[in-house]
């Protein structure tokens, strides 16, 4: 083979798994309840993806 074939393979190859990598990601935030974000074990991470889906606010703070 020629280095032409093998640039153009590389990238193939590269934009192959460029976009299977892109595949794996949500594009969204998740909205989720206020009761499941204070059970999540990553409850300040769930609030955020809450808050930014446009979710009520709620406090992780606050009393119960």
């Amino acid at each position: 083979m020629t280095a032409s074939r093998y640039l153009a393979l590389t990238a193939i190859g590269l934009a192959l798994l460029l976009s299977a990598c892109a595949a794996q990601q949500r594009t969204a935030p998740e909205l989720a309840d206020e009761g499941t974000c204070r059970a999540s074990v990553a409850s300040y991470k769930c609030k955020l993806e809450h808050d930014l889906a446009g979710g009520y606010p709620f406090s992780l703070e606050s009393a119960r």
